[in-house]
Formats: structure tokens, C-alpha cells, sequence
């Protein structure tokens, strides 16, 4: 009995003519994988130091919370606002919380484990972490560059992951 014909089998089109009278040939699906198959160029590399840079935070900052490494911000800030949200954090326990996602999506991120769903646990803890450092601590620059830098990388993580989302 003979094997019936592929399914995928590239169906070759007419030649057409290019804007320069050049004649080239395309397979259906053709295009669709060279955009795939071009390598990322320079923003390729971009990613990937910001997912180490964004896992080099998130790591250290969910250890700390369990062993202590180097001093955090604690609730005995100058700003009253600032204060009274890491207080209410700390005394109902949420903390905990946050501190143990920092650190599973930091090591998640690291290893491109499970990195969209990651990303997308994150982002309520990376809008708090920019909340508490940019208008609680009344828009400090160094507070609002260092809050901006979460934010920001977990937001352009998320859009570099955009197929995984559909």
C-alpha cells in the first residue's frame, strides 16, 4: 500500500516580480520562518541581561527576607506612608508571600522555567516594590530609579514573551 503525500508539503507559487523586475520564488510559510529563523540581533542580548539583571535582584531580595544577607528598608522609614504600608505588610504576614515569589521567580526567570507565567505572578509584587520606592518615599530619585528599574524590566520581559501569552 503507498504512503500517502505529506500534509505539509511546501506548495511552490509562480515566480513574481519584485519592485526591481527581480524574480524570486516563495514557498507558503516561507516567510513566517525566516522571521522566526533571523537570529535577535542585538536586542536578543538586551533580553538576556535584563532577565539576569532582573533575577540578580529578585533572588537576593527573596533570601534577605529569610536570611538576613544585607540591610533592607524597614518600617522605621522617614516617610510615614512608606512606613505604615511595610507595616501592614510585615504584621499580616503578606511579606512572607512576597518575599517567597521574589524568590521562586527570580530562580524561575534564571532558568527559563515556567518564565511568562513567572513574569505575570510577578507583576503585582514589581508595581508594589515600584509603589513603595517611587510616591511612598515622596519621589526620591534614587527610590523612583530603583523602583522604575522592577517595574520596567518586568514589564519588557513580559512584552519579549508576548507569543507565549496568546
Amino acid at each position: 500500500m503507498p504512503l500517502p503525500p505529506p500534509l505539509a508539503a511546501p506548495i511552490a507559487r509562480k515566480p513574481a516580480t519584485g519592485a526591481y523586475g527581480s524574480k524570486s520564488v516563495y514557498k507558503i510559510g516561507q516567510a513566517a520562518q525566516t522571521a522566526r529563523g533571523i537570529p535577535g540581533g542585538t536586542m536578543k542580548y538586551v533580553i538576556w541581561f535584563v532577565r539576569f539583571w532582573y533575577a540578580a535582584w529578585m533572588i537576593p531580595a527573596g533570601v534577605e527576607h529569610f536570611y538576613h544577607i544585607y540591610p533592607q528598608p524597614g518600617a522605621n522609614s522617614r516617610f510615614p506612608l512608606a512606613a505604615e504600608m511595610l507595616t501592614a505588610l510585615l504584621n499580616s504576614h503578606l511579606f512572607d508571600l512576597v518575599k517567597a515569589v521574589e524568590l521562586i521567580v527570580g530562580v524561575a526567570i534564571l532558568f527559563g522555567l515556567f518564565s511568562p507565567l513567572a513574569l505575570l505572578i510577578s507583576m503585582p509584587v514589581a508595581f508594589c516594590v515600584f509603589w513603595w520606592d517611587a510616591p511612598l518615599q515622596a519621589w526620591n530619585t534614587s527610590s523612583v530609579i530603583a523602583g522604575a528599574r522592577i517595574l520596567g524590566c518586568n514589564v519588557l520581559l513580559c512584552i519579549a514573551f508576548i507569543a507565549s501569552f496568546r
